[in-house]
């Protein structure tokens, strides 16, 4: 019996563990500049994504004041980072790096939903077009 109350008040004082589950737009076409919202557990802090690419980078968003907006990045791709996975964690936060996620680099121009469901609230898509949302 004492060997379990050990076990659980061990399990009890352990630090949380910072956790990436979402990035949205999960990408973006080469060359351009994007504001990305990211979202997980344990985020406190965190100030920096970090990509596998080094063509990938991205810096805090600042509201008019200048300072930093709680989880969203503008995100730049250079034209050369190669269409494909990469991967983005998150750091800088007190409880360390995420897990990875993958964020896409096409090269076809992208289109952001407005979540509107209605036919008079439809965005056109044309064909050649990568969709978000």
């Amino acid at each position: 019996m004492l060997l379990m109350w050990s076990a659980l008040d061990t399990a009890a004082q352990q630090l949380p563990s910072a956790r990436l589950s979402s990035i949205f737009p999960a990408g973006g076409q080469q060359g351009v500049t994007l504001d990305v919202t990211i979202a997980g557990s344990d985020l406190d802090d965190a100030n920096k994504l970090t990509f596998s690419h080094a063509g990938i980078s991205a810096k805090p968003k600042q509201d008019a004041n200048g300072k930093a907006i709680s989880n969203q990045y503008t995100v730049t791709i250079a034209k050369n980072v190669p269409v494909g996975f990469h991967d983005v964690r998150v750091s800088g936060g007190k409880y360390g790096a995420t897990n990875v996620r993958s964020f896409a680099v096409g090269d076809l121009p992208e289109i952001t939903s407005n979540g509107g469901t209605a036919m008079d609230k439809a965005v056109e898509v044309t064909l050649g077009a990568t969709v978000n949302g």
